[in-house]
């Protein structure tokens, strides 16, 4: 029952005693003040209805309904602390009424008086012992008070009356945890499992706890208990399947996902979830065999869920990291037919493009992601690339300045934006502005970067500086490990 209910049945019951009863003419003077009080809170006119109900309390301070309906008006203007001390002398005149009670332990919950607001609770548990949501608005109040284990102990005796639930276990899971206190976290869990055998969930949810808790060997032996109860159930599978991924055997592991992959019922994304770490260590260690066992999953996935590019765009990565650039171009076109709203699927396919040297096919590429992505620095960057791959200097500075505009936050991006644009300026044989790109990516990369440096070190060899281009080129090579150019170029150009 609202307190706006309340009160329209309060004043119906009030005007039947004032047409049966013989009242005095003072009390009828202060019952017409009252009605004035009440039509103007009605109105929203909260002022008004303030000076009228303080009139009728002069008069009357032992009146509870005006102590109430006057801690109403000084709420709706924020006055709290005032209408919390009107509030306390409405139960005070009748410690019955709980609408009373409920709606000074809002003004408690809203000034944080947590500690009081409890207190309330309290009362209205004991008038009210098979109220379940007062237990629980008990002990969001102790909650809130840092008194956590006298709120396990309302949950505790809500639980002695209704029985156990995941409501009640949630909130004391909730909170042992909080408390550091895992083992009771854990029981409780199994408390719900105790009461309901048969479901899976439960044990999911412990499960996930131990994982959670860095406690796997327990997670495990919840996992063989829900394959026992559904022997299909793919995280169990999957769980039970990351055992051989401990033993570092990738191929057993992988072998051991096929039948998951293979059951429609798992979702995709759980299924894609236990591809990322492979795809991560391919890009790594370039493992064409980890690769490949990867790429038979995605083609299952694609059978299983025709048409989805998530599944185009990870063979694209197995493919890209396993130094198959065709394939991958070919991996992350298709994705892009499918869906081409993720960025790094366009970088991706552009970096594919570039590494074959298909220059012609990067500019159209990156002006069709610039109508996508206009924000996007690194596709001026490739853009330019591009451009400037195929001769075309002038169109390639543009689109270079464009990206050195959007790439300021971004250290690496600018780095290769400075170096391509000194790259572009030397081909168009202004050497200063060479100069002054390339110095500036070299420093602020402290000489890692491989492409500044021999770019800086081309511009050298131009100038007749030998010496100083064979170190630079050098330092680079330091960089990449091995380059076959590279080694070739300081073979050749250290002989002059």
């Amino acid at each position: 029952m609202s307190t706006m209910k309340f009160t329209y049945t309060f004043l119906f019951s009030f005007l039947l005693f004032v047409a049966n009863a013989q009242i005095t003419e003072t009390e009828v003077q202060l019952q017409s003040v009252y009605l004035k009080g009440t039509q103007a809170s009605i109105m929203g006119e909260h002022e008004e209805a303030e000076e009228l109900f303080k009139a009728v309390l002069a008069k009357d301070p032992t009146n509870g309904m005006a102590a109430f309906e006057l801690a109403r008006a000084l709420e709706r203007q924020d006055k709290n602390d005032e209408a919390i001390k009107f509030a306390k002398r409405a139960v005070q005149t009748d410690a019955s009424n709980k609408w009373f009670k409920l709606f000074l332990a809002d003004l408690y919950q809203k000034t944080d008086k947590n500690g009081a607001g409890a207190n309330v609770f309290q009362q209205l548990v004991a008038a009210h012992p098979r109220n379940e949501e007062y237990y629980l608005k008990q002990a969001f109040f102790l909650v809130r008070d840092g008194r956590s284990d006298e709120a396990i102990k309302i949950y505790e005796a809500l639980e002695a009356k209704i029985g156990v639930n995941e409501e009640l276990t949630r909130r004391k899971h909730t909170l042992y945890i909080g408390q550091g206190n895992n083992e009771a976290a854990a029981n409780e869990l199994k408390k719900l499992i105790s009461a309901f055998p048969k479901s899976k969930n439960y044990r999911h949810l412990l499960a996930d706890f131990y994982i959670q808790s860095n406690e796997k060997g327990k997670a495990q032996k919840v996992f063989k208990e829900i394959l026992k109860i559904d022997p299909d159930d793919a995280t169990a599978k999957l769980a039970m399947a990351g055992e051989i991924k401990k033993s570092g055997n990738d191929s057993q592991y992988l072998n051991s996902l096929r039948p998951i992959f293979e059951n429609k019922d798992v979702a995709m994304d759980i299924k894609i979830k236990e591809l990322i770490p492979m795809i991560q260590r391919v890009a790594t260690h370039g493992d064409q065999t980890l690769a490949d066992e990867a790429l038979e999953l995605c083609d299952i996935l694609d059978s299983v869920h025709p048409n989805q590019a998530k599944v185009h765009s990870i063979k694209g990565d197995l493919f890209f990291y396993s130094n198959r650039k065709k394939e991958a171009r070919a991996s992350y076109e298709k994705t892009l037919k499918l869906d081409d709203r993720v960025y790094l699927v366009w970088e991706q396919l552009l970096y594919s493009q570039k590494d074959l040297g298909d220059f012609k096919a990067m500019i159209k590429t990156s002006e069709d992601a610039m109508d996508v992505f206009p924000n996007q620095g690194s596709i001026y960057y490739l853009n330019g690339y591009a451009y400037g791959a195929k001769g075309d200097h002038i169109d390639a500075l543009s689109s270079l300045q464009q990206a050195a505009m959007m790439s300021s936050r971004n250290l690496p991006l600018t780095l290769d934006v400075k170096s391509r644009m000194g790259w572009t300026y030397t081909q168009l044989k202004k050497y200063d502005k060479a100069l002054a790109q390339l110095e500036v990516a070299v420093q602020k990369s402290n000489n890692s970067h491989p492409e500044a440096l021999e770019n800086l070190g081309d511009l050298y060899f131009l100038q007749g500086k030998t010496k100083d281009a064979v170190d630079l080129w050098k330092k680079a090579l330091k960089v990449l490990g091995t380059s076959p150019s590279l080694e070739k170029k300081i073979a050749e150009k250290a002989l002059n």
